[in-house]
């Protein structure tokens, strides 16, 4: 295993190098531009995944990152650049931040026909098609979280086309998504991880300022959170039936649930709506 540089005539476009060279047999080769916290939890759950076999390779940048992906992994190969990644492999997934995308995917030529899988926030299939000078047929976007690296994540596609369909289905699950606007719908609830932590802390630090020592409090919090996650994971019971269940009549539970309700839904639902409208390009920033 290692970071091995290479260009296009490095090795034939989809082949699986670890078989005899009388066996070989073309396999889809997925690339990444843009080697960052979500290309590295997609990579190891690949690797863990169903398509474990399916060689990768990845675009220099971020080097800390390919280059551990390279180290850790068998059949990961890090590019000389964001061309090369292009011309080697078979599916393509754009991973850059959205702020950097334009002037990173312009001056790159991409072959017609080829499959793009855009995980770049809140920018519409048509911009992406603008940048790369292909079909918007080629191209469809995806949400993907850090769980697809224990491949636990439900992933919605817009459009639910078959290259990306596969890819997530072997991360979890992959979620057809038919329209754009519901499409931006899931990005906005995509913002709702960093509320959650931050309802965690608020939960610790009440503990820690009505006695309980920090660490203790933290602890309790991660345990309460992490069982009821796993509940909400592993059941199918609508949500509504699963708080009615943790709850008693009349109990605490009860009681610190109405006293949220109380305003607690509303700065929620403004928390979404603020995503929302970033996502749809309504809100600037």
């Amino acid at each position: 295993m290692g970071s091995i540089p290479i260009t296009r005539s490095t090795f034939p476009q989809g082949l699986d190098l670890a078989m005899p060279s009388g066996q070989r047999r073309a396999m889809t080769t997925y690339g990444f531009i843009g080697t960052g916290a979500i290309t590295d939890a997609i990579v190891r759950g690949l690797k863990t995944s169903p398509l474990a076999d399916r060689p990768i390779l990845l675009s220099p940048r971020s080097q800390s990152v390919s280059a551990a992906l390279a180290a850790d992994l068998e059949g990961i190969t890090v590019a000389t650049d964001n061309q090369a990644v292009i011309d080697g492999a078979d599916v393509l997934i754009l991973a850059v931040l959205p702020q950097h995308a334009g002037e990173i995917l312009r001056p790159l030529t991409f072959p017609a026909g080829k499959p793009i899988i855009s995980l770049i926030a809140a920018t519409p299939i048509q911009t992406i098609a603008h940048w790369t000078r292909r079909d918007a047929t080629d191209i469809c976007r995806a949400i993907p979280l850090p769980s697809t690296e224990t491949r636990t994540c439900a992933t919605p596609v817009y459009p639910p086309r078959a290259e990306a369909m596969k890819l997530f289905e072997a991360l979890g699950q992959a979620l057809a998504v038919e329209d754009a606007a519901s499409f931006d719908t899931y990005g906005a609830a995509s913002a709702l991880m960093a509320p959650y932590f931050a309802f965690a802390q608020a939960a610790a630090d009440w503990l820690s300022a009505n006695g309980l020592p920090q660490d203790d409090a933290q602890t309790y919090v991660r345990t309460l959170f992490a069982n009821l996650g796993a509940t909400l994971r592993d059941r199918t019971d609508p949500i509504t039936d699963l708080r009615k269940a943790h709850q008693t009549t009349g109990g605490l539970n009860e009681l610190a649930g109405l006293t949220f309700d109380e305003g607690g839904p509303q700065a929620l639902g403004a928390a979404l709506d603020a995503a929302l409208a970033r996502v749809q390009g309504r809100q600037a920033g």
